[in-house]
């Protein structure tokens, strides 16, 4: 539901976010945003239930899912409503948009006592990008999974240790594939393949037209989040604290480099020429792809909201429960930028680049951001 700036607590939130950055003239559109340079508060949607998944960008709309099971689409230019619609569950996933379409995942759940609640089924919807009417849905009986990831004309939906490839279009499901082990994400697809990753130490590969498991690898040490492909070789991240590159030779991984990374690897990010990892210890680290070798490390005041924000050789880092994102060199690591979220505010999701704006969830609403001027 569309939050009314009439009431007073919501005035309130609106006068702290005005006070906190203060706005200034409509800029152009923006085909990228540096990040690095000066950035001024351009406007606020206030909501005390946005959900702490990522919202998801559509030009010049941005979708944003709250925590009661309603999604809306808010104008980048002024954050004004363009529509909204009740999907009646909550939300496992963030939207996917891919054309003039927003693909969302909800799951209900029927009232019973305590643990022996039952669980509905998953339900995938293709909704008009412009109007939010449905456009076609499709049940599962498993649970969700990871994101919903686009490819071409296909979706790809994960649930638990199944993967379903869907028209995009019409909703169809071309093919289907389980698993042996439950899904971690789909880390990737490079040509025809599909590489997925598990919670537990196995990389498959499938044919990503018809489901057909081509290759599968056992990896050295339980995998902690999705891998990074470069050509033949992965990258991976450990729930041990390792960082590992690996050779991909027939069927089987060939180690190049192994560096420890610390505690648990909580994210990976492939930032060009070299690797941004995250551990729970609130410490981000930048290692070069080729050797391994690590290049700065830096200390954060708390948890990152992920994904972490890439813009060219700059990273946002958004500490949860913070009042201010960091921007950082990704060549030195250096601080580049600071950008205040006002007093008694903090991040609650991760932020996203969308229609020339950095829109940032907060625990008093949305803010947008752009070059100041």
């Amino acid at each position: 539901m569309r939050a009314s700036f009439s009431t007073a607590i919501q005035k309130a939130i609106l006068v702290v976010l005005l006070m906190a950055c203060p706005t200034f003239g409509e800029p152009g559109t923006y085909q990228a945003l540096p990040l690095s340079i000066p950035l001024a508060f351009r406007w606020g949607y206030a909501s005390e239930i946005l959900s702490t998944l990522q919202p998801a960008c559509g030009g010049q709309a941005v979708y944003v899912p709250l925590s009661d099971g309603t999604l809306i689409s808010l104008s980048t230019r002024d954050g004004q409503l363009g529509w909204k619609t009740d999907t009646g569950g909550s939300f496992p996933t963030p939207p996917a948009v891919s054309g003039q379409s927003v693909y969302v995942l909800t799951e209900a759940f029927k009232l019973g006592d305590g643990a022996d609640s039952e669980s509905e089924p998953t339900l995938l919807r293709a909704l008009s990008g412009t109007s939010g009417i449905t456009l076609w849905a499709r049940k599962f009986s498993q649970r969700a999974g990871e994101a919903v990831s686009v490819s071409g004309d296909q979706l790809f939906v994960t649930l638990v240790n199944e993967i379903y490839a869907i028209d995009r279009q019409g909703g169809q499901v071309r093919w289907s594939a389980k698993l042996t082990h439950t899904i971690g994400g789909v880390s990737e697809t490079l040509g025809s393949k599909l590489y997925i990753s598990t919670l537990g130490s196995y990389i498959y590969v499938l044919d990503q037209n018809t489901g057909k498991t081509l290759q599968r690898y056992r990896t050295r040490g339980e995998i902690a989040v999705p891998p990074v492909f470069h050509d033949d070789v992965v990258y991976l991240g450990t729930a041990d604290g390792y960082l590992c590159a690996l050779r991909v030779s027939g069927d089987n991984l060939i180690t190049l480099w192994r560096k420890r990374a610390g505690g648990r690897v909580q994210s990976l990010v492939d930032a060009g020429d070299g690797l941004l990892v995250t551990t729970p210890d609130n410490f981000v680290q930048f290692f070069g792809a080729q050797n391994g070798k690590r290049r700065w490390k830096r200390l954060l005041p708390a948890r990152l909201a992920e994904p972490i924000l890439l813009a060219a050789n700059e990273a946002l880092f958004a500490p949860l429960g913070e009042d201010t994102c960091i921007v950082l060199s990704l060549r030195d690591g250096k601080q580049l930028n600071a950008i205040s979220l006002g007093h008694d505010n903090s991040v609650t999701a991760a932020p996203t680049l969308c229609g020339g704006r950095l829109i940032i969830p907060t625990r008093a609403g949305l803010m947008a951001f752009a070059p100041a001027g």
